[in-house]
């Protein structure tokens, strides 16, 4: 391009420049309009100005083409300009000066800017080309290191995939995984504003439906697709809500499958084969990642499940265990719940134990909503209640699905349970309870979990079994022991009852003072047998109208180690001789039989001590009638200290105050 105003002068530059045989494609600009116009319409191989022009000068026109094109070489050719013009050209960025009676060595002059300029774009390209390069190596290398460093597949995706768009130099990206039925579900992208987003992540769409997933599952290569022609391979609702143009899709390959494709989308699709190269390395990574990351799932999830086998094992031998130790229902019962949450994910859950009589199951034993508390459910209202026949549990994956609903399960619905299971607890042949668990997540139990659900109720039915051997053995000894001591107050009439009296006495100061239920128990046996060592007393003695002698005073005090003799044989009496042998000791040592005194006295010996001597002050005897309850009273607060623990006595005193306020 010239930009010159005098025809003459330009006219003398074409034939400089004919005589080189460079004149072809010279265009010639006059005005600073002209000159614009022509920048605007490409850029030219160089640019040839006057110093001087009638509207604006060279230096003017220089920074208006340099604007445009930065590294388009520009020379001044002009009649006269002096070194200093010359060198504040050269430094503005002038590539030569020629002043007119020079114009022989123009050609050369154009020739070695031409060149010179050329040169430096091929090395900025060059150096660009480099740049990039050195980027893609960096972003793959990354890609590489992130995909074979990470195991955590989600982790992979969100840091890989935001790389694909820069190392492609797509506008987005997308990730769509398969799942086991084939749908296609947005997982990861890069590039797309909110909008599209959210409705990439909400994508559910069926693999078969769509003619490029169809084409990569059956070809297992990447698909390669102008815009004009998308259409045939992607339905046109996708293209226009993803504003996709050019498209290019890879197979992530997988455990030999497709198991998701990677989509780029670009305006123009790149002229640079090595583009879809990279691609593709990218899907492969991708594979291979997804490939590990499923083995390390498949590891982990094997190992959590041999974890849960151990730990069910564990769970049963320590249920065993607990079964051995415990046979009271109730201990034996709570125990066993609380293992069963350990190993089965249940919200929610109870035992039902069956009333045969009433018709009814009787929750307890449980927790989560009212299952957890005693609550009575009659059969007809328990979806469950076939399982005691059947023998089968029951597994229900989603409540809501339920064709018929208990009032029971309206209740579960309400408290947010989706999923349950009935096992029956089968003993002997025959249901005896139902084992309910509850979930709050729909499908929140396995067959797995039903599997192990069925040894714990199996379990169970021996525990209650055996609790309630024990129970009724329990009751038998009981039940000997009550007419052992009936037939020991049966001796006199004086005394007919007092072994009862005195036991109900008794328990009721040991509740109040909040000994453990297996203290308590100890005490009923020792309440009811604390006189049957008076079996070895003459009758005569115990009718006697008048004071006892000495010597018939020394009798009756042998009776707690007479009575200690004959329970001495039977060892599961042992922890109560002591409370028997003790209950006639005294606070400041004066009792017997040994003389024990303050807290040498076993705590229930002294507890029986205050019942006996109460019933004995408030019961007529043959050498007097019964002086009353307030007797007793004064007697318990003058003798608090002495003869009887003062806190026994307080406790006791209270709960007679408490029983006249309450008949009150």
């Amino acid at each position: 391009m010239h930009l010159k105003d005098d025809p003459a002068d330009a006219e003398l530059v074409r034939a400089a420049l004919e005589s080189e045989k460079m004149a072809s494609g010279l265009t010639l600009t006059t005005t600073r309009e002209e000159f614009t116009a022509a920048l605007d319409g490409g850029c030219p191989d160089i640019i040839l100005a006057d110093y001087k022009l009638p509207s604006f000068d060279g230096l003017t026109a220089l920074k208006i083409a340099r604007e445009k094109y930065p590294l388009v070489p520009f020379i001044l050719v002009s009649g006269t300009i002096g070194e200093e013009r010359a060198v504040e050209s050269l430094k503005a960025g002038v590539t030569d000066y020629i002043v007119k009676d020079r114009l022989s060595r123009l050609g050369t002059a154009v020739r070695r800017a031409i060149e010179e300029a050329e040169g430096r774009s091929e090395r900025i390209r060059a150096a660009v080309a480099l740049k990039h390069e050195a980027e893609v190596s960096s972003a793959l290398l990354k890609a590489a290191g992130i995909t074979s460093a990470c195991l955590d597949w989600s982790e992979v995706v969100d840091k890989v995939v935001p790389l694909v768009n820069g190392l492609t130099g797509g506008r987005s990206t997308g990730l769509l995984m398969l799942d086991e039925d084939g749908l296609m579900h947005g997982q990861c992208a890069a590039g797309l504003p909110d909008d599209r987003l959210s409705l990439f992540y909400a994508l559910q769409i069926k693999a078969g439906d769509i003619p490029a997933a169809r084409w990569i599952l059956e070809n297992r290569k990447t698909l390669v697709s102008p815009a004009p022609v998308l259409s045939e391979y992607i339905p046109g609702n996708y293209i226009e809500a993803f504003d996709l143009g050019d498209v290019m899709v890879a197979p992530i390959l997988a455990r030999e499958k497709v198991a998701g494709f990677l989509l780029a989308n670009f305006d123009r699709l790149p002229d640079d084969p090595r583009v879809v190269e990279i691609f593709n390395g990218i899907a492969g990574q991708l594979g291979v990642s997804c490939e590990n990351a499923l083995l390390y799932e498949n590891v982990q999830n094997k190992g959590l499940e041999l974890a849960r086998k151990v730990e069910v094992l564990k769970v049963l031998s320590e249920i065993d265990i607990l079964i051995l130790s415990s046979l009271k229902r109730d201990e034996m019962l709570s125990g066993v719940v609380s293992n069963i949450r350990r190993v089965l994910p249940a919200d929610i859950g109870g035992v039902g134990l069956l009333d045969l009589e009433a018709c009814t199951l009787r929750y307890s034993y449980g927790w989560g909503h009212e299952t957890g508390t005693h609550k009575v459910v009659p059969l007809s209202g328990c979806s469950g209640a076939a399982t005691l026949t059947t023998g089968e549990p029951l597994l229900r994956i989603n409540l809501r699905d339920e064709p018929v609903l208990s009032e029971m399960d309206r209740e579960h619905i309400d408290a947010g349970v989706s999923s349950d299971m009935y096992v029956p607890i089968i003993n002997k042949g025959r249901g005896v309870g139902i084992l309910y668990l509850g979930s709050y997540r729909v499908a929140g139990f396995t067959l797995e979990d039903e599997h192990t659900a069925a040894r714990l109720a199996n379990q169970l039915g021996i525990a209650l079994e055996n609790a309630r051997l024990f129970s009724d053995l329990e009751d038998l000894v009981l039940g000997v022991v009550t007419a052992l001591a009936s037939a020991i107050d049966a001796k006199s009439p004086w005394t007919k009852g007092h072994s009862e009296r005195v036991t109900e006495y008794a328990v009721d100061i040991a509740r109040e003072m909040g000994m453990p239920v297996q203290e308590i128990e100890k005490l009923r046996l020792a309440g009811l047998l604390h006189d049957i060592g008076k079996i070895g007393t003459f009758d005569v003695i115990l009718d006697k109208p008048g004071r006892l002698t000495d010597e018939e005073f020394e009798l009756v005090k042998k009776h707690p180690d007479r009575g200690c003799e004959i329970l001495s044989h039977i060892n599961q009496f042992s922890d109560i001789i002591p409370i028997i042998r003790h209950h006639h000791e005294r606070w400041d040592g004066s009792g017997y039989p040994s003389g024990l005194k303050g807290q040498e006295i076993p705590l229930m010996a002294r507890i029986l001590c205050v019942a006996d001597s109460f019933d004995s002050m408030t019961a007529d005897r043959p050498y007097r009638p019964s002086p009353g309850i307030e007797y007793a009273v004064e007697e318990f607060r003058r003798c608090s200290g002495t003869q009887f623990d003062k806190d026994v006595v307080t406790v006791f005193l209270k709960m007679i105050e408490n029983k006249h306020q309450s008949a009150a």
